[in-house]
């Protein structure tokens, strides 16, 4: 019986929750950049910043806080290592940028959806392709493979987006990013449609 009554309280609080929502305009496209860094600790190499980009296509779902989409991002995990040549007495530095291309589909739960200040989060999964950029000093992983990117992150004046995001592939090419996009679409519906 406790367990009815705390199932029934939860329906009730989910619907007022859904009758409180903004309406948001359906869709909305997102392109975005920012930096990364790697995550797993490959071949004793210091860890770089490196670079990513992406773009997204995402679907508000109507009176609801949830959406979907479907995200292209490249980002790469840069390490620098210091090698020493023996029979020279050489010691100088390379570096290696493991490179991830990951097509995935998105989930988010937008916790003031269509408001000025809006925090999200989400995660993606999707398939990762890696190769390695510049030298390799150290083999990697140069495969496809599932990748798994959890993320959190704001919306400021229902457009602007700061996302700090993790990418889960392959431990030579795992990293963290910061990015900044700006949403096409989406925002706040106008009264009239």
């Amino acid at each position: 019986m406790k367990q009815l009554k705390l199932t029934i309280v939860f329906l009730l609080a989910t619907t007022g929750l859904y009758a409180q929502t903004t309406r948001v305009r359906s869709f909305e496209f997102e392109p975005r950049l920012g930096i990364t860094t790697p995550l797993a600790n490959f071949n004793d190499g210091d860890k770089w910043v490196g670079s990513t980009i992406g773009i997204e296509l995402r679907y508000n779902f109507k009176a609801s806080p949830f959406d979907i989409g479907m995200a292209m991002d490249i980002a790469t995990a840069v390490y620098d290592f210091d090698l020493f040549v023996e029979n020279y007495g050489i010691c100088y530095s390379e570096t290696q940028s493991n490179r991830t291309a990951i097509i995935s589909l998105t989930g988010d739960y937008n916790f003031h959806q269509g408001s000025k200040v809006n925090p999200f989060v989400g995660a993606g999964l999707g398939v990762a392709f890696h190769d390695i950029v510049q030298d390799e000093v150290y083999p990697a992983c140069e495969s496809a493979k599932i990748a798994f990117t959890p993320r959190v992150g704001v919306e400021l004046w229902r457009h602007l987006r700061f996302t700090l995001s993790a990418g889960f592939s392959s431990e030579s090419h795992n990293n963290l990013r910061l990015t900044v996009g700006y949403a096409f679409g989406g925002g706040k519906k106008p009264d009239k449609e």
